[in-house]
């Protein structure tokens, strides 16, 4: 007689061994018989997309069959590619593989508006971190509008869930800086970062680090009195800091 969590773990093996076989199988592939192959589990995302989401293993497969589609598309038309890509992120909203391969994609199958568009679907529908960081740096890197830019960071972080998201604040400083120029919009947004997560002392470094220039010594010395009282100690003091800035410039 099989117990109860015998007869799971049993289940779990099994499962994880036929997981194995798919994987094998879709690696066994020759560039010869590549156009005869379909995605293994289409079945179980239709009839099962909420239970299946859950599965780290099942996202895997699908990464690995979008990688061979893009790897092989002189075989395949790049629908194909998209259709897998757009179908699998209604499945997994957040993964970074499957919006880096639409990026990629994209710019051979599809316009600019078309990607802005589908990000401010999934952004309004199914917002994570993730898609908010790949349309901001979609549009960065093609040098898109500062007004689209500006919104994108402010709808990002005016939401409840992100408003507390370290890396949207330094990116946001971190644009500001390096890519906009100014310098008073990043001490603005620098101040309203470390108010917004005053926890992250990454963020209280880029202070030190990068708006170095932009600070006055004040409120440097402020910020480090500040880090002091919420326990968020700098191995250098703050004037050994700005002395050795002064030295290389």
């Amino acid at each position: 007689m099989v117990v109860a969590g015998e007869g799971h773990a049993w289940h779990v093996k099994q499962r994880d061994r036929n997981l194995r076989r798919r994987v094998r199988l879709t690696r066994g592939f020759s560039s010869h018989r590549i156009l005869g192959f379909r995605w293994p589990v289409d079945a179980d995302f239709n009839g099962r997309g909420e239970r299946r989401s859950q599965s780290h293993h099942l996202e895997y497969l699908l990464n690995y069959y979008v990688r061979i589609l893009q790897r092989h598309r002189e075989q395949f038309t790049l629908s194909k590619a998209w259709d897998a890509v757009t179908h699998g992120l209604q499945i997994y909203p957040s993964s970074p593989e499957l919006f880096k391969a639409l990026v990629e994609i994209s710019c051979l199958y599809t316009t600019p508006n078309k990607l802005r568009w589908m990000f401010d679907e999934h952004c309004h529908k199914k917002p994570s971190v993730v898609v908010w960081l790949f349309a901001l740096i979609f549009e960065i890197s093609r040098r898109g509008s500062l007004h689209r830019i500006h919104g994108l960071f402010e709808r990002a972080l005016a939401n409840d869930k992100f408003h507390n998201s370290v890396i949207l604040w330094r990116l946001y400083v971190a644009y500001e800086i390096n890519v906009v120029h100014n310098p008073s919009a990043a001490r603005r947004i620098f101040f309203r970062a470390i108010h917004a997560c005053p926890w992250s002392k990454k963020l209280w470094l880029d202070g030190f680090l990068k708006l170095n220039s932009i600070l006055t010594a004040k409120e440097l010395s402020d910020l480090q009195e500040v880090m002091r009282e919420k326990e968020l100690n700098l191995r250098t003091d703050i004037y050994e800091i700005l002395l050795q800035d002064e030295i290389l410039s």
